[in-house]
């Protein structure tokens, strides 16, 4: 689900939390929580908080913990008016992240995304301790389609 826009006129947290009221009436499993919208990126950096990239839900450059979760305050938002499982998706790259949300309680579920297309068996390198408690993933949305599928073109295409 749409959490903000990011656009003078668009989809603004205020209303994506009426709009999740609405679908909390039917039967829905959960929700999963992001945002942006293609339009964003004719928006400059000090408009939107963030640098602009061709695929405006998919933030670039995520090097720090505090640079995780960047829909975390609107699912926490949301979480407010709609009593279902919330997923939280966008950015998210270390365990210690994941760990701190869960904790947090808001959210059920975390999403992940890039991180998977750098290293599929990350949750079970995870799960067994090994390697480092951070993705791979250096967030560079050069994630390319290839023979039906994503692949990451720092392992190699």
């Amino acid at each position: 689900m749409n959490s903000v826009d990011y656009l003078p006129g668009g989809v603004d947290i205020e209303e994506s939390k009426k709009i999740a009221e609405c679908l909390s009436q039917i039967e829905l499993a959960a929700f999963e929580i992001s945002g942006c919208t293609w339009e964003t990126i004719t928006r400059s950096e000090e408009e939107i908080g963030f640098k602009p990239a061709p695929i405006p839900e998919a933030r670039k450059g995520i090097k720090t913990k505090e640079q995780e979760a960047y829909f975390w305050q609107y699912a926490k938002e949301i979480r407010k008016v709609v009593n279902k499982p919330m997923i939280l998706v966008g950015g998210i790259r270390s365990i210690g992240k994941i760990e701190e949300i869960l904790e947090e309680g808001s959210i059920d579920f975390c999403a992940m995304c890039r991180p998977l297309v750098r290293e599929p068996d990350l949750p079970n390198r995870w799960l067994r301790g090994e390697g480092s408690e951070t993705a791979a993933c250096i967030s560079c949305n050069q994630c390319i389609p290839e023979n039906g599928s994503l692949c990451c073109v720092l392992n190699g295409g």
